[in-house]
């Protein structure tokens, strides 16, 4: 099986090729708003690189956040577009679960675990994930919530919170309150999309639908953002 993942979520585009669990081809970039103007030539070259072509795919992989709008909106709408000409099966994942299961692989044993993505200021969204048998299922909604009431509802089991530069400045609370994950796990989810979607395809081709691809927007007016340059505080 041929599989492609992309990642939108963040500042960072990234874009990764499996092929029967194999990665074939990783690449990232710094892209920011320009998210638009080189994904597609960053497509085309990944796959050249692999001697693929579109054609070729058998189970396309969106993160779908939570993010923000623009990066969501772009990445999400090449996965459909292509799912849908190329009548290619297309999953979403979300970044929550990828957190939750590269955090359950490193733990290797069956245990509670939080995930945890910054938004603005001290707030993050984040949910509880129960891991067992190589697998994390949600035990909650997502939730969004100030950074200390995080780290208190935590404290009884692992944590691993995936920073985003380009979100705010973010201080940790004290690292002996809680088991903190490294930072490091938290970096290219990409490569966990890829396990993740197929495993998940294999067990269950019915999960590679539409509402699959629903976009997790971080939405401004739900949070405190930063005051803007020159602005009071």
């Amino acid at each position: 099986m041929k599989v492609l993942a992309l990642d939108t979520t963040t500042s960072r585009t990234e874009i990764a090729l499996a092929q029967d669990g194999e990665t074939v081809a990783h690449f990232w970039a710094e892209t920011g708003t320009r998210c638009s103007g080189v994904l597609h030539e960053m497509l085309k070259n990944q796959l050249a690189g692999a001697g693929w072509s579109l054609n070729q795919l058998d189970l396309l992989v969106g993160m779908k956040g939570p993010g923000a709008f623009t990066g969501l909106r772009i990445g999400l709408a090449a996965i459909k577009t292509f799912a849908r000409v190329l009548q290619v099966p297309a999953i979403g994942l979300g970044s929550l679960e990828l957190l939750a299961s590269r955090a359950g692989k490193q733990i290797d044993k069956p245990t509670v675990l939080t995930s945890a993505i910054n938004v603005f200021r001290d707030e993050v969204y984040y949910q509880h994930y129960q891991w067992q048998g190589d697998q994390a299922t949600p035990t909650g909604d997502i939730v969004l919530s100030d950074l200390q009431k995080v780290w208190v509802a935590s404290q009884d089991h692992p944590m691993i919170l995936r920073r985003l530069k380009q979100r705010h400045r973010i201080t940790l609370p004290p690292l002996d309150q809680v088991d903190l994950l490294p930072m490091l796990l938290t970096e290219h989810l990409v490569l966990e999309a890829l396990d993740v979607a197929t495993a998940k395809f294999a067990q269950d081709p019915s999960s590679a639908c539409a509402s699959s691809l629903n976009p997790l927007y971080i939405k401004p007016e739900s949070t405190t953002q930063m005051p803007k340059k020159g602005a009071p505080k």
